[in-house]
């Protein structure tokens, strides 16, 4: 046995092959139509059926009708095959003579073919010549011809590509099996045998070949190829002929079934076999033949011998899996069938072995997870992992399935992976992506990949969307604004802070809620089409007055939200009415009544809000009435709402109001006022006095109208006075003598009452008093400044002696510092005075009075002194300051006449009630000498505290107090806050601090210092913060500490603080370790990683590598997934010199991003065998043979070889050679072979 010794040989064979298909066609190739038949005769009909025909296709051979038409054919012969050479049929009996033709039909597809016109003449019928071939039908040839049947086949069905029928070595028919006998041979008739030949190539080339015979015997010529061949037997006499034609098979039993597809497939997808048609495949079969495929999985297809040609390859699909198949595979196997096969000559049976293939198929996992729709913001991401597994093997099904989890945030543009070993990542693979993560709104999409670790590796992949919503603020805006008019549509606009943010789904809701104590009704209002309460925004229509309380509700995973309610003011329009609408008034003359109509009996009553009016009109008239007659008085106009109407005329007014509102609609009344004049005594002497015995005068009475004026008088008189006249009617009082028996004065008093066209006057008194004669000594009395005083006489003879209805007069001078002091020279029955001290000292009042009884000319009289010790009082108007919290206020006050009076030694109570957030307010119960507390502020917000003070001076029974208020204004202590706590990078510009002040009145001004140094001082401009940016051009920490506040309330209140912030400000970064300057590799290689690392900066980095085709690390390709600090580029596929380099960005705020330095890798091509060793070597046992050598060039580094040896001529599958690691090798020659 020859030995081959290799080191490596790589062989690739292409073969390429096509056939010209035909469509479907039947070709007629012969028919005798010169020769004349008689009815009962043989004709036949060579053809060539092209293109595919169905399995259950039919060949008919059909006769015309006279003159060559098919109206009413006759059927000849009935063959069910989908190919068919030829086919025979026997003339009817009794068929007239004339002119027919025939016609070849198929069913499936319905095509047909005809001969040409042929006659048939009057004579007896001619035999069908039939044969008998000597061929023994077995395995290996097929003879179904006989003399009594109708099968037209005979020969061999399992010949090589390149046998013929004579030749030998078993590829041949031997001689004396190649004999054919024509049945019923009759020398009285002559026979005629032609050979039609290879009808059923690709490309045929039909030759028709006389073939000579001896007394009816005839031989297969010995040149036949592969092939069909038509043997056509005519047997004729003078006048007419029958043909008959026997179909000669010389045909393979080829059943190759080539792989172009992997022999381990995916199920799904397409296992695809190569069809060999060439004369070395099924191009030799039959075209008779029919094949069936049974793809080991159920599927069994049965294709024609035309159909197989006419495929490229044969495709099919699995759907399950063959892990648990025998094998692990499933097992395709390729049938041929034929007829004729050990003398089955109506039936298909199997021809040969048949061919088998095994393929192995596998199913991917179908990734899939669930997530939520949608979530809130800030939450945990959960994706369960529903991934179904695939199934793979092939011994038994395997399940293990590789996943790989990717996330993209909204805007981001790529996937970030997820490392398997993440804590995001779960025993059973689900994600969650922590709510530290979830920071960002919007459409987050998550990506799973899933693929088998072996077998089949379609990657399986899921995305879905999850929906990451923001915590909703609601707000709107309405146009118009309130308040509005009933009937006005007012437009929300929802301007929440949701409605930019990309991938929200917030459910809406408008609210709108009377408001209570108004005549809003909750079907007040409606919502205009399209919008409703559901809707983003909102179109409003509102027909009843009254307010509203609009809400905008916004819900979404994060929960439900309201925004601050707006108030919609609706306005209808006024009303006005009078109740009672008239009056009539008498009044005296000159005529000037004023009605005042803020007054209760005229008062117009006016609908109230949203019915209010908003202005008024106001006219007079009535019959007569001129604008002379009325007037405005008061402040007030013809647009008052309750105006004052004096009126100089008695007539009768007709008074209108009209009234309107803020909308279009107005409303009036009307009251009428009738004046008329009332009479009015007019005597001017009312009163007269005697002493007891004395004579009245007469009482002429007389009126203010000087005719119809009526009078009536009564009399009343104190007990026991007489001598006065009884009640009566008339124009004089007569006179009268009156004694008074008492020691009291007494009256006899007239009441008189005028009366004129239904008007009652206004009853005067005339009274006439009966005096005795008094006796007082003099009196002194204290009283404080402001009260009155009254000397308090009793009639206590002997000393006092007081007749009754005694009166007095005085005169008095009045002292500096004392106001009230008057003289009184009309007779009073009582003395006193209201006295008021504007000093702060005591002073005395000195009155000389005259005490008189009776009246004149009765008058009796005496004098004495009153002195009136007049006390100061204290006078305090009210009093305001302010304080700040947690100070003590002391109230100062001092005497300043007139508006302060103060008398020494004066004293203060008082009483507080200490408003919520106020402590240290408190009554003082005890007389104090000063005004103070500490009163301190809880609350942000400055608070009033009232205390009412009782000011008192003097002591005993001459105490004088005085009442005020002290409202007290307690401002809170202002706070504030420091923010802006930032690291930065050198010469960023966005540290900014913040000063903010609360809890007092802006403007505020913040004292810090920065890192200790000078105090600065910033004040806000407008609102309660103010900003200053930090500079950022020294590296170094800086902490701004606020130190004080101070606020802008009258009593500028301030507050210490030891708040601080840190700025700190960082170097830029760098890159501190560079990638590896040059690496150098094979083909096929891969490099050690590439590492980057950098200092300074602040936030977190992100790393992003570039390839590069120059040694430049500006202008490369972004290498997609390699975002780490350390990047290992794919194994090289093809040799040159590559370039990489890294960015490192920083998150921190002005840091920027720094870039590597380039690495360079090159890559060398594979080693290759230069020279070979010598092939063939012929030598003698243990003879010298020549070294075996070889050279080689390309890679990197030292060569290493190996010698194998080999029982065949190849490169695989040697035996290696111990210690045959050089480049030259001496083979052993001690054995033969």
């Amino acid at each position: 046995m020859g030995k081959f010794y290799k080191i490596l040989l790589l062989s690739c064979f292409f073969a390429l092959t096509s056939f010209n298909l035909y469509s479907q066609q039947i070709n007629l190739i012969r028919f005798n139509n010169s020769a004349s038949y008689t009815p009962g005769s043989g004709v036949s009909v060579i053809i060539n059926p092209t293109g595919v025909f169905d399995l259950n296709n039919q060949f008919i051979l059909e006769l015309s009708n006279p003159g060559g038409v098919f109206t009413t054919p006759t059927v000849l012969n009935t063959l069910n095959e989908f190919y068919v050479p030829a086919i025979n049929g026997v003339l009817p009996n009794g068929l007239a003579a004339g002119t027919y033709k025939l016609r070849v039909r198929s069913t499936n597809p319905v095509l047909s073919v005809e001969t040409n016109s042929f006659n048939v003449i009057n004579g007896s019928a001619i035999q069908v010549p039939k044969a008998l071939s000597a061929i023994t039908a077995n395995s290996n040839f097929i003879n179904c011809i006989n003399c009594s049947n109708e099968f037209t086949i005979f020969g061999s069905l399992n010949r090589s590509d390149i046998a013929t029928v004579g030749s030998t070595g078993g590829n041949g028919i031997n001689l004396p099996q190649r004999d054919i006998s024509i049945c019923n041979y009759d020398n009285n008739f002559s026979y005629t045998i032609n050979l039609v030949s290879k009808i059923d190539v690709p490309t045929p080339s039909i030759t028709t070949t006389p073939i000579a015979h001896t007394n009816g015997i005839f031989s297969l010529p010995t040149n036949l190829g592969i092939g069909t061949y038509i043997f056509e037997i005519q047997k004729s006499n003078v006048n007419s002929t029958s043909i008959y034609s026997i179909v000669f098979l010389f045909h393979g039993n080829a059943t190759s079934l080539g792989n172009s597809s992997s022999e381990q497939i995916c199920v799904n997808e397409n296992v695809t076999f190569a069809i060999d048609k060439t004369i070395t495949g099924i191009g030799r079969n039959y075209y008779g033949s029919k094949y069936t495929i049974d793809f080991g999985d159920g599927t069994v297809n049965e294709y024609t011998h035309a159909q197989l040609l006419e495929l490229i390859t044969i495709d099919h699909t699995y759907t399950s899996v063959s892990c648990n198949e025998p094998n692990g595979s499933y097992l395709i196997k390729k049938d041929l069938f034929n007829k004729g096969l050990n003398n089955t000559c109506a039936t298909y049976t199997v021809n040969g072995n048949g061919v088998s293939k095994n393929v192995n198929t596998s199913s991917p996992p179908t990734a899939n997870f669930e997530i939520p729709e949608k979530q809130c913001i800030n939450t945990n991401i959960f994706a369960q992992n529903t991934t179904i597994p695939g199934s793979y093997g092939t011994n038994g099904c395997l399940n293990d399935v590789l996943y790989y989890w990717y996330y993209k945030r909204p805007n981001e543009t790529s996937f970030t992976l997820v490392p398997a070993n993440s804590p995001w990542i779960n025993s059973t693979f689900d994600l969650t992506i922590p709510a530290t993560t979830v920071t960002i709104p919007g459409c987050w999409e998550i990506k799973l990949l899933a693929v088998n670790p072996d077998f089949c590796q379609i990657v399986s992949e899921m995305i879905k969307t999850i929906k990451i919503e923001a915590t909703p603020t609601p707000t709107f805006t309405n146009t118009p604004q309130s308040p509005i008019c009933a009937g006005t549509s007012v437009l929300f606009t929802n301007t929440s802070n949701i409605l930019n943010i990309p991938c929200q789904e917030p459910v809406y809701s408008w609210s709108v809620t009377p408001v209570t104590g108004t005549p809003a009704t909750s079907t007040g209002y409606q919502f205009i089409a399209p919008t409703n309460t559901s809707s983003q925004n909102a179109n409003i229509l509102f027909t009843q007055p009254g307010s509203y309380s609009v809400v905008l509700n916004v819900t979404n995973s994060c929960g439900t939200f309201s925004s601050t309610p707006q108030i919609i003011e609706v306005f209808g329009d006024p009303t006005v009415s009078f109740n009672p609408n008239t009056l009539t008034i008498c009044d005296t003359a000159p005529a000037g009544y004023t009605i005042d109509f803020s007054q209760v009996g005229t008062t117009p009553t006016y609908s109230v809000a949203p019915y209010a009016p908003t202005n008024f009109t106001w006219t007079v008239s009535g019959p007569g009435v001129t604008p002379a007659d009325y007037s405005f008085v008061g402040g007030t106009n013809a647009n008052s709402q309750y105006p004052q109407i004096n009126f100089t005329a008695y007539k009768t007014y007709i008074i209108t109001v009209q009234v309107n509102g803020n909308c279009a609609g107005s409303n009036q009344a009307s009251f009428t006022f009738t004046l008329k004049e009332m009479p009015t005594i007019t005597n001017t002497n009312l009163t007269q006095t005697i002493c007891t015995g004395g004579t009245t005068s007469p009482i002429n009475l007389t009126s203010s109208m000087a005719s119809g004026t009526i009078f009536n008088w009564v009399v009343t008189a104190t007990n026991g006075i007489t001598g006065f006249t009884t009640p009566g009617t008339g124009n004089t009082i007569p006179g009268a003598t009156l004694v008074n028996p008492s020691n009291t004065s007494g009256t006899v008093t007239y009441t008189v009452t005028p009366s004129n066209n239904g008007c009652v006057g206004t009853p005067i008194d005339f009274v006439i008093t009966v005096n005795p004669s008094p006796l007082v000594p003099a009196q002194t009395l204290s009283v404080c400044s402001g009260n009155a005083f009254t000397v308090s006489l009793s009639n206590n003879p002997p000393s006092v002696i007081l007749p009754l209805g005694t009166t007095f007069t005085w005169t008095v001078t009045s002292p500096v510092g004392i106001t009230g002091a008057s003289n009184q020279t009309t007779p009073v029955s009582s003395i006193g005075q209201t006295l008021v001290n504007t000093t702060n000292a005591p002073i005395d009042v000195i009155y000389t009075i005259t005490a008189s009884t009776g009246s004149a000319p009765s008058i009796c009289t005496s004098n004495f002194t009153l002195t009136v010790t007049v006390n100061p009082r204290p006078q305090i108007p009210n009093q305001t300051l302010s304080v700040c919290s947690g100070n003590a206020f002391n109230l100062s006050l001092s005497n300043n006449p007139p508006s302060i009076i103060l008398p020494s030694g004066t004293t203060y109570t008082w009483t507080v009630t200490a408003p919520a957030g106020i402590t240290g307010a408190s009554n003082q119960n005890t007389p104090i000498s000063n005004i103070g507390q500490t009163l301190l502020n809880s609350t942000s917000n400055p608070i009033n505290v009232v205390y009412n003070i009782t000011a008192t001076s003097g002591s005993g029974s001459s105490v004088c107090t005085n009442n005020f208020t002290l409202t007290v204004t307690v401002n809170p202590a202002p706070s504030a806050t420091i923010s802006g706590n930032a690291s930065v990078c050198q010469n960023s510009n966005s540290a900014v601090i913040t000063f903010t002040g609360l809890n007092g009145v802006a403007p505020y001004t913040f004292t810090y210092s920065i890192n200790g140094g000078a105090n600065q001082t910033i004040t806000t401009i407008s609102g309660n913060s103010v900003t200053l940016t930090a500079p950022t051009s020294s590296l170094g920490t800086f902490d701004y500490c606020l130190l004080s506040v101070v606020d802008s309330s009258t009593s500028s209140c301030l507050n210490t603080s030891n708040s601080c912030v840190s700025v700190i400000v960082n170097p830029l970064p760098t890159v501190s370790t560079q990638p590896t300057t040059t690496q150098s590799i094979c083909v096929g290689g891969t490099i050690a990683p590439l590492t980057v690392a950098y200092t300074g900066g602040v936030g977190t980095p992100t790393y992003q590598w570039y390839s590069n085709t120059t040694n430049s690390n500006t202008g490369g390709t972004l290498i997609a997934g390699a975002t780490n600090a350390s990047y290992t580029p794919a194994a090289f596929t093809a040799a040159g010199t590559y370039y990489f380099y890294a960015t490192i960005t920083l998150s921190g705020n002005g840091c920027g991003s720094t870039t590597s330095d380039t690495a360079e890798v090159i890559v060398v091509a594979d080693p290759i065998v230069d020279t070979q060793a010598l092939a063939t070597q012929t030598l003698c046992q243990n003879s010298t043979p020549t070294d075996l050598t070889i050279t080689v060039s390309g890679g990197i580094g030292t060569f290493a070889y190996q010698w194998y040896s080999n029982t065949t001529n190849s490169t695989t599958g040697g035996t290696l050679i111990p210690g045959a690691t050089n480049a030259t090798f001496t083979p052993p020659t001690a054995t033969v072979g």
